[in-house]
């Protein structure tokens, strides 16, 4: 951040009454410049998460509390943007999204969202351009227009919510969900981006809406060559992978190409997941389980770019660590482009994650994680590129159940140190890389692995002409 953004941030933190610029849109380079007032919930906590972390050594006295009712606007600033005959043809087109069949949940909404946004808008009315179930929970895109002006809205929420409990979502009287508000109003191309709150995982949903009757053309944007392809729904689109391209074509003109997650980054948690989610995410795992960590652990799982659940491989200390160290949660995920992630998590939320090229779900795999940081917080000094430590550093080993030994090995295939595990757990003291491989009672090897883990290869991505052009 430059001075003049840091002095500007605290004059708008001084005057908490005029909405200012969302600091997690602008940290997230997206394109759209509305003001946007936040109602606080999962999304308020995800930005005043990051404005702590880039105003906190300063110590900002008398930063204003979210408003748990909803925005306020001055009474001498209208709020909303113009109704360009672009915005009218969006405004115009039916509610798009898997629950715009049910008619009486949509008038339910409608009424209960203008009961509860009065202030933005005066003798508007709203209109919701999308409603469905996505990325595992409830979406919303809506806006309350006047024949002049208007402004957008978007609520995320709990799957299978209910009319009633979205028009209250982060409310005194139900703290669950996440609302924003564009105060500054919505263009032609209506987008919404959730990410995850806590970083654990890359958790992206995007769903857009677009207006009646422009095509809708997508591409990867991490592919060798450009191939768009027809969004296979009809006005709108929902993405849960990232690096996709958008083009809309409107009367045989192309009136937008470039990134399709163009819209505000809001953070997102669903509910608590089911005691049968929680078990599947637990199964295979091992030391001292713990189901009611294990459901904070997975209670991202409906906004990841994969959509399956992570795994959670192990809970407890460090095997032979004193009873004060810790306990860690180590954790994998697939990813759609066939790499892995692999996580280290401490019991107070701390983490220490990797990518990988390696098939981490392989039955044969041995996993050796440094793990000297749940002590010292110190992390990757056994690396091929870093200087050996004075002494050598535990790694925490998970080979297969039947492994009652592992073995770490040079380049020359010489034994340099071992460990005896139990149920397939152990701890190994290295001082430098090795290859690993991992015996059973009989002597037989059951598994092989490495300690440093190979890092997945730098993504390319696509780039097209932008266009943004709604004249």
């Amino acid at each position: 951040m430059s001075e003049r953004e840091l002095i500007e941030g605290l004059a708008r933190l001084a005057e908490p009454v005029v909405p200012g610029d969302d600091p997690y849109g602008r940290l997230m380079r997206r394109h759209r410049r509305s003001r946007r007032t936040k109602a606080g919930g999962w999304a308020t906590g995800a930005v005043l998460a990051v404005v702590a972390a880039l105003l906190g050594p300063i110590g900002i006295q008398g930063a204003s509390t979210p408003v748990h009712g909803g925005p306020s606007t001055p009474a001498d600033v209208t709020p909303g943007g113009p109704v360009t005959p672009w915005v009218a043809r969006l405004l115009s087109a039916p509610t798009r999204g898997s629950l715009a069949g049910d008619t009486a949940f949509l008038t339910e909404l409608a009424e209960r969202l203008d009961a509860r946004f009065p202030e933005q808008v005066a003798g508007g009315r709203v209109k919701l351009l999308f409603a469905g179930e996505a990325g595992g929970g409830t979406v919303v895109l809506a806006a309350r227009h006047s024949a002049t002006h208007q402004v957008g809205i978007a609520i995320f929420d709990k799957p299978g919510a209910t009319a009633a409990e979205l028009a209250l979502a982060n409310t005194e009287q139900r703290q669950e969900g996440s609302v924003s508000v564009s105060t500054g109003g919505i263009g032609p191309l209506l987008t919404e981006t959730v990410t995850g709150v806590d970083g654990l995982w890359a958790g992206y949903l995007t769903v857009g809406v677009v207006p009646q009757g422009c095509g809708i053309e997508l591409a990867d944007g991490r592919a060798a060559t450009l191939s768009w392809r027809p969004s296979p729904t009809d006005g709108y689109f929902v993405l849960r992978s990232r690096y996709q391209l958008l083009r809309l074509t409107c009367d045989g003109v192309v009136r937008y190409q470039g990134d399709a997650d163009r819209g505000m980054a809001q953070g997102f948690g669903r509910a608590r997941p089911s005691a049968a989610e929680i078990e599947q995410g637990l199964v295979g795992a091992r030391g001292e389980l713990d189901r009611e960590w294990a459901g904070e652990l997975l209670r991202h799982d409906g906004i990841r770019d994969s959509a399956d659940l992570p795994r959670i491989l192990y809970q407890g200390r460090l095997p032979g660590a004193p009873e004060d160290v810790q306990r860690v949660a180590v954790l994998i995920q697939g990813r759609p482009d066939g790499s892995w992630m692999v996580n280290q998590v401490r019991r107070s939320g701390m983490s220490h994650g990797v990518d990988t090229s390696v098939d981490l779900s392989a039955a044969d795999r041995v996993l050796a994680l440094e793990s000297g940081w749940l002590a010292d917080e110190q992390m990757d000094r056994v690396r091929p590129s870093a200087t050996p430590p004075a002494s050598p550093v535990p790694f925490l080993v998970l080979a297969p159940r039947g492994a009652v030994t592992v073995q770490a090995l040079d380049d020359d295939g010489t034994v340099v140190a071992w460990a005896g595990l139990t149920d397939g757990v152990g701890t190994l003291q290295l001082t430098r890389p090795a290859r690993l491989r991992a015996l059973d009672a009989a002597g037989a090897q059951v598994g092989t692995g490495v300690t440093t883990l190979p890092e997945r290869k730098p993504m390319h991505l696509l780039r097209v002409e932008p266009i943004d052009d709604w004249s």
